[in-house]
């Protein structure tokens, strides 16, 4: 692992292994990982955050993996629109990567950068809940597993704790379609106003399981299981549009938003459940 002084008196690590990383997490004081860099380096020009230590992760061997099951935390969205295997399975996932910035952004973003800034409005985390991902999380003494909706704490803070490394998200072999919605300011800003993501399996004429994940309109992403419930067993046909309409609603009665410069609170929450309408509609076949 190299080290380096810049001029600005920060320390450069780039360790080679997760346990390298780890360690240089866990033993140097105001240490930050970085990624892509695509949100770390806007809050350090900001004076939002001034790491002592920066570790480079874009060495260490295995983050950058990408399986039927797994999606490690260095893999970029440039990577995901280029998987076949991504845009099969996961639609709504390679639907919000397309949505992330441009090209540029799009090659260097990273899914764990994306995840651990902890954005309410992360391009990622809507898919990746309606889809029941895991985060997979490296410590100082074991590796441990996170059901995905209870990695975020509150806006920019997750469950990480110190020395700990977020390494890859695991997804279960999930069936049906999934999708994504957003609403923007412009395309040429990409931080969503408010999202929505949503998944069903249909067996037999009926849903079978239902996944609905809205953004930007609480604290942090979360899933709507009040939603879900009222769509699950509900046959293909009028009483689907019906469910869908109340699973809308229902998912605009979860919003706990706020009004900053983009978008009003009242706003955030008459839109939820428009967004929901248009993801559900999207995975009914």
């Amino acid at each position: 692992m190299s080290s380096v002084m810049d001029p600005t008196k920060v320390t450069y690590l780039r360790p080679t292994s997760v346990a390298e990383a780890v360690d240089a997490l866990r033993t140097s004081d105001g240490a930050r990982p970085i990624a892509g860099g695509t949100d770390l380096m806007v809050q350090v020009r900001l004076g939002r955050r001034r790491p002592d230590t920066v570790v480079d992760l874009s060495a260490v061997d295995g983050l950058a993996e990408l399986s039927e099951e797994r999606i490690g935390a260095g893999v970029t969205m440039r990577r995901l629109l280029a998987s076949e295997h991504a845009a099969a399975a996961w639609p709504a996932l390679v639907e919000a990567a397309r949505l992330l910035g441009g090209r540029q952004i799009q090659a260097m973003a990273t899914v764990g950068g994306n995840l651990c800034n902890a954005s309410p409005a992360a391009e990622s985390a809507t898919p990746l809940l309606v889809h029941d991902a895991t985060a997979r999380i490296a410590g100082p003494d074991c590796v441990r597993a996170v059901p995905l909706e209870e990695f975020w704490s509150g806006p920019g803070q997750t469950v990480l704790g110190p020395g700990e490394l977020l390494i890859a998200v695991t997804l279960p072999a999930t069936a049906g379609r999934s999708a994504y919605r957003r609403i923007e300011l412009r395309r040429s800003v990409d931080i969503a106003v408010v999202s929505a993501a949503a998944r069903l399996e249909i067996v037999d004429g009926a849903v079978a399981q239902a996944r609905v994940a809205i953004g930007a309109a609480a604290p942090t992403p979360r899933r709507v299981v009040a939603a879900e419930q009222v769509l699950e067993g509900v046959a293909v046909g009028p009483d689907l549009e019906r469910a869908i309409n109340q699973a809308a609603v229902l998912a605009g009665d979860a919003c706990v938003p706020i009004d900053d410069t983009r978008a009003t609170a009242r706003y955030r929450t008459a839109m939820i459940p428009v967004l929901v309408s248009r993801a559900l509609a999207a995975c009914v076949p």
